[in-house]
C-alpha cells in the first residue's frame, strides 16, 4: 500500500510496509524507514487513519509502530514496555493498554 507523505519539497509516495514507526517531533511527524527518516508537517492523529490497517498500532501517545518490524518487546516499568525493531537500533515505548490490545489482536486476529 503506497501512502502519500507531504514534505517541504512536495509529496513523497512510500510503501507502508517500509515504515518501522512514526513519531512526533515538535511540529513534525517523522516516518522512520530502514535507511532514512522522512519529515512531514502532520499530526499522529491523521497518520493513524492513513495507516489504518492491521499492520500498524498506535502504541503510545508519541508512536505508531509497524507490527511486522518488531524484534522484541520488554518490560520497561509497571505501565510501559520497550519495543525494539528488526534491522535498526531504534527503540520506542509501548503503553500497557496498547500491549494488551496487541496481544488480543494477535490471539484473535481482530482489534
Amino acid at each position: 500500500m503506497l501512502i502519500p507523505i507531504k514534505n517541504d519539497d512536495g509529496l513523497i509516495l512510500i510503501n507502508a510496509k517500509d515504515i518501522y514507526y512514526v513519531t512526533k517531533d515538535g511540529p513534525y511527524v517523522l516516518y522512520k524507514l530502514k535507511k532514512k527518516t522522512i519529515k512531514s508537517r502532520d499530526n499522529l492523529y491523521s497518520v493513524t487513519f492513513l495507516l489504518n490497517n492491521k499492520d500498524f498500532l498506535r502504541c503510545h501517545k508519541s508512536f505508531i509502530i509497524n507490527l511486522g518490524k518488531i524484534y522484541s518487546i520488554n518490560k520497561y516499568n509497571a505501565t510501559t514496555f520497550n519495543v525494539k525493531f528488526v534491522d535498526i537500533n531504534d527503540e520506542v515505548f509501548m503503553t500497557l493498554s496498547a500491549y494488551k490490545s496487541m496481544l488480543k489482536f494477535l490471539n484473535t486476529g481482530i482489534n
